[in-house]
């Protein structure tokens, strides 16, 4: 008889996972933090404090990096650590008999193809073997849709106006940034964790570094900057989950810092998580009603917002969000992109 197991978190790595999970287990459920449908791919979605309610074996925690999050909240609800498999070992277990088996069949095949063509070149050699197993099972890229569209959408926006210098709160480095550098933009991050990978004063000379805390930007003057950005960033401010001090008012302290560095006729571009109502998932990001970010920033102009949802943008307006003609659509957990221009 199959274990009864609940799958938590149903995102990419349950749906690459799916078939293999579903020979071994019966499937009862899945939860997850941000619950956006009742039902996926065939199975019923549950709230995580729903999960006592039902009848199982074992929790599969469908996630490498929020894994010892998760963890620590299903403790929270009496939910025993032993009761629980991380995803990382369990695949492990699931595939290792057919990753062996296709391996060494490869390699037979190699060997043998060699042989029959009489080459010389980049024949096997034991010495020099280096078995990678599970390759053949990852996708042709990891993509998060809300870090990879906002990206390229956001800096489309910035180069569309061509600034001479942008400033930024906290982006991808590996994204948003780099897009802006292939454009010829010089940027300068600033973010409170050390940039140890690149050497800013070393092969890219149009990325500057300045390590600090962005929640007061106090070591910027008033109204010096033309094009700001904060791309999923302000949602952590205060949390300590990247070694800041713990202030629930940060991101309002950021908000306002930003307006005031930025130069009259200035731009801010941002993204936050947006969703039906305001929500704190702590330690890990803040949830914003997207009435709540043109509250705070009331002194400039919203431009333009997208709502990305499901792969899709949806553009409002102040008076659309004001009417809240974002509701029949918004899910728990969004993404909103918005534009401000400092008149």
């Amino acid at each position: 008889m199959k274990e009864k197991v609940i799958i938590v978190c149903a995102g990419k790595v349950f749906r690459r996972n799916l078939a293999a999970i579903a020979d071994s287990f019966e499937i009862v459920a899945l939860a997850d933090n941000n619950r956006s449908r009742e039902v996926i791919e065939g199975y019923r979605c549950i709230r995580m404090d729903e999960i006592a309610s039902y009848d199982y074996d074992r929790i599969i925690i469908c996630s490498v990096q929020y894994e010892p999050v998760i963890r620590e909240q299903l403790s929270g609800f009496g939910i025993e650590s032993a009761r629980i498999y991380d995803i990382e070992s369990l695949v492990k277990r699931l595939y290792y008999r057919k990753d062996i088996q296709k391996y060494r069949k490869d390699k037979s095949t190699y060997i043998e193809a060699c042989i029959k063509s009489g080459t010389q070149k980049f024949i096997y050699d034991a010495q020099n073997e280096i078995p990678l197993l599970t390759d053949y099972r990852d996708d042709a890229g990891a993509i998060d849709p809300h870090y990879f569209l906002t990206d390229i959408m956001m800096a489309r926006e910035v180069m569309k106006r061509k600034p001479q210098k942008h400033y930024d709160i906290g982006s991808r480095i590996d994204g948003f940034v780099s897009h802006l550098l292939a454009g010829d933009t010089d940027v300068t991050v600033i973010d409170i964790r050390p940039l140890n990978e690149v050497n800013p004063g070393g092969g890219i000379k149009s990325l500057k570094f300045i390590q600090a805390d962005a929640a007061n930007l106090d070591y910027l003057q008033d109204n010096p900057i033309d094009s700001l950005s904060a791309l999923h960033s302000i949602e952590h401010f205060g949390l300590g989950r990247y070694g800041d001090s713990i202030d629930p008012e940060a991101h309002s302290k950021a908000m306002r810092s930003m307006v005031r560095v930025l130069r009259h006729g200035g731009y801010l571009y941002l993204a936050v998580p947006v969703g039906r109502e305001d929500k704190l998932c702590f330690n890990a990001h803040r949830i914003f009603s997207p009435l709540t970010i043109l509250e705070n920033f009331e002194s400039l102009a919203l431009e333009k917002m997208w709502l990305l949802h499901e792969m899709q943008f949806y553009e409002y307006t102040s008076e659309d969000i004001k009417a809240e003609k974002f509701k029949n659509l918004i899910g728990e957990y969004d993404c909103g992109l918005y534009i401000f221009k400092k008149l």
